[in-house]
């Protein structure tokens, strides 16, 4: 597993819980020392398998089955790199690896991600990947068209008594 700017690492804690020893193997890559530390410190009492940390991606050379890039494409400047970017990830998968991207749900990340769809079915043609979320097609996006909307959907999120007393909110669930 490959986690491309893992910040905490979220996305290894739920690869781990969604497939448990599926893997063996994790490299997080993530360029803030801090959060590279902060993540390495919130999954030492984990049961994952071994993560080797790195600053790069070019520091691992390996071909990997699972690659999460969450919350990414919104700190890249420019769209040549973060085209390069996704190349890259999707340069760095085995045949029938899994490549997931994650954006936050707003018209800019939709963007971001229908501009990634169109990129892959335009450079590597769709009958060599498929789609899972949130088009299950590799066709022509239809919310694209109008430019009026954003493809998204709602995701419940139980928030921790911390959170809740800090944002002031009296809500558990947003």
């Amino acid at each position: 597993v490959l986690d491309y700017g893992a910040g905490p690492a979220p996305g290894l804690a739920a690869a781990a819980e969604v497939w448990p020893g599926a893997f063996s193997h994790a490299v997080a890559v993530e360029p803030s020392e801090i959060m590279a530390q902060l993540g390495k410190y919130l999954t030492s009492d984990l049961t994952l398998p071994s993560i080797q940390w790195q600053r790069c991606l070019y520091d691992a050379t390996d071909k990997f089955d699972l690659i999460i890039a969450s919350y990414v494409q919104m700190e890249v400047r420019g769209q040549g790199s973060r085209d390069a970017l996704i190349k890259q990830l999707w340069g760095r998968l085995t045949p029938g690896g899994v490549l997931v991207l994650v954006e936050p749900g707003t018209p800019t990340g939709f963007r971001f991600m229908h501009h990634t769809r169109e990129l892959l079915i335009s450079r590597i043609g769709p009958s060599h990947f498929h789609f899972v979320a949130p088009c299950s097609h590799e066709g022509m996006c239809p919310v694209a068209l109008t430019g009026r909307d954003w493809c998204h959907f709602a995701q419940r999120v139980r928030r921790t008594p911390h959170k809740v007393y800090c944002k002031g909110s009296t809500r558990r669930f947003m």
